[in-house]
């Protein structure tokens, strides 16, 4: 259901628009709600019977269905409202109230509370829990970006008006209108697909209008349309403002002279990639496509689902014994994985995406190395079983500093606008797939080799990330395509 979710999202988001494809979501998980509480309660047949069991499979691929899309859109929607300075630390605030659910989930599911025979129908009342976003649907608004994508940029700006708490947000439109005009411009082919022609002709003053047809919003003087954010030399820039009304149709430059790398990109124009795109835009997707898909392999194969998933297992092996123990130690790993999230909140904006991953791999490559060894010698004497917890804990303090958040963060910022939908999807599935395989195998492999092949995963995503990711803190979207494009 997840992975279904995630790539069914991808395409709709784009379609429908952010928020009404998380209210959407919203609709589904409490449709969940309704049908497994209702086969929990007995009201549906016995529980025991395969009709009710039926209904309660089909609940749990509905809900499903709805944790995967909500994996692709919510990402989505928190980067495109965020100021490009404080971009990571909205974020991964994502990343911590998913983190909140598990410890609360946690705890509530333990036998003496909501994991009993007779309560346990209540653990599936918190599918509706969105029934809340729905009944506060007014309080937030449309992604500002979707918008302007879609020509609605009097909504757009109503939208940024209410986020940045001010009615002057000319710079924030411009910056957003800007890196559109690039995607538009200076990716245009002239071998557009049909598809595209229609949006154009549905949309003629979209991303390169100011509020007239006639004349371009951004125009330097020499007849090159520049992005705002790109500039057309390249570089980020960002012209001044005193004098221009809002509604203004044009920005006032002195020209700038052309360098080589804007004319190497013109003469690149009639160049074709894949697909009909034109080659610098191939290679911004492409590079955008590889790098969210092995973000999200290295998230899943670093092993982090496989605490999770068998940490009862694990404390059993590491010495506890009564359910009240390992469920005590659960509980830890989970607040210690809770509490690491912050560490990436406070730090992602300041130290950056590309160091804070390479730590995570590093503490959770030598948390891999030093658990399996303390599994290996747990029969030595109590000192090691407590080891081989005091290093799982150290392990998701080390998911949590990076391969946690970031993974989520950079597959929304990595994205082309027009092409964001596709490659969420496409990243987000391939995290649910992936998570699937853990799920099958990682009880036989931590079984037989420990958490050694988890380690081997995690030095590898260093050389990775050395050589491949790109830092995009603080960067506009311009600028980051700007750099896949160059790799």
């Amino acid at each position: 259901g997840g992975l279904i979710g995630a790539l069914v999202a991808g395409p709709l988001q784009d379609k429908i628009g952010r928020k009404r494809a998380m209210l959407l979501i919203d609709i589904i998980f409490i449709l969940s709600a309704a049908l497994t509480y209702a086969y929990a309660m007995g009201w549906l047949g016995a529980v025991d019977k395969t009709g009710g069991y039926i209904i309660f499979w089909l609940g749990r691929f509905i809900v499903g269905l709805a944790c995967g899309a909500a994996t692709a859109v919510v990402p989505t929607y928190l980067g495109e409202i965020a100021p490009p300075l404080i971009r990571g630390a909205i974020g991964t605030s994502n990343q911590l109230t998913i983190c909140f659910g598990v410890v609360a989930v946690e705890i509530v599911g333990y036998k003496s509370l909501l994991g009993g025979t007779d309560t346990w129908p209540y653990l599936f009342v918190g599918n509706a829990l969105p029934v809340l976003q729905l009944l506060t649907a007014w309080s937030f608004p449309e992604s500002p970006k979707w918008l302007c994508q879609h020509g609605r940029d009097s909504d757009a700006r109503k939208a940024l008006q209410r986020l940045r708490m001010t009615n002057d947000v000319r710079v924030d439109m411009r910056m957003m209108k800007g890196g559109m005009a690039h995607e538009q411009n200076a990716f245009h082919s002239p071998h557009v697909s049909p598809k595209m022609k229609r949006r154009k002709q549905n949309n003629p003053n979209r991303a390169g209008g100011s509020g007239t047809k006639n004349e371009p919003l951004l125009n330097d003087g020499t007849g090159i349309q520049q992005d705002l954010e790109y500039g057309v030399d390249g570089n980020a820039q960002y012209p001044p403002i005193n004098g221009e009304q809002e509604g203004g149709t044009s920005i006032n430059q002195n020209p700038t002279r052309v360098s080589d790398d804007m004319l190497s990109r013109q003469s690149n124009q009639g160049q074709l990639g894949r697909f009909g795109m034109q080659l610098d835009m191939w290679k911004a997707v492409k590079w955008a496509t590889i790098i969210a898909i092995v973000l999200m392999f290295m998230q899943q194969f670093s092993g982090i689902n496989a605490v999770f998933y068998y940490s009862s297992t694990i404390l059993k092996n590491a010495g506890l014994s009564t359910d009240l123990e390992i469920w005590l130690g659960s509980c830890a790993i989970s607040v210690a994985n809770f509490f690491a999230v912050f560490i990436a909140v406070f730090s992602i904006d300041r130290a950056g995406r590309k160091l804070l991953l390479i730590l995570s791999c590093i503490i959770m490559g030598t948390a891999s190395i030093l658990v399996s060894i303390a599994i290996q010698l747990e029969d030595k004497g109590a000192f090691w079983q407590d080891s081989s917890i005091a290093f799982l804990i150290l392990f998701v303090v080390g998911f949590e500093v990076g391969l946690g958040a970031i993974p989520w963060l950079m597959m929304a910022e990595l994205a082309p606008m027009q092409y964001r939908g596709a490659i969420v999807a496409i990243a987000t599935a391939s995290n649910w797939g992936s998570n699937l395989l853990v799920a099958q195998f990682s009880g036989i492999l931590v079984g037989s080799v420990q958490f050694y092949p988890f380690a081997a995963v995690c030095f590898a995503s260093i050389l990775f990330t050395l050589k491949y990711i790109p830092e995009t803190n603080g960067k506009t979207a311009a600028e980051i395509q700007k750099e896949l494009t160059n790799m």
